[in-house]
């Protein structure tokens, strides 16, 4: 299963907004969000699916209302 599977699976599942990450070269860890704007990534599989996951070396949740009050 790739990322954007695994994104597509929080998704549905959980009704999570799920952003692909980029590695941060000072830690090693993937925790860059590769979107801009990410913060506004609506609950829309449609808008997900079409984010840059063939870069993506994470998952990011976003977090709040968008991810039904996820915290």
């Amino acid at each position: 299963m790739n990322l954007r599977d695994s994104a597509y699976e929080y998704y549905n599942q959980y009704g999570w907004v799920c952003i692909p990450l980029r590695v941060d070269p000072s830690s090693g860890i993937a925790k860059i969000p590769i979107t801009p704007e990410w913060q506004r990534t609506p609950a829309d599989w449609s808008v997900i699916e079409s984010l840059e996951w063939e870069k993506a070396e994470g998952i990011g949740i976003v977090l709040g209302p968008v991810s039904d009050n996820l915290a």
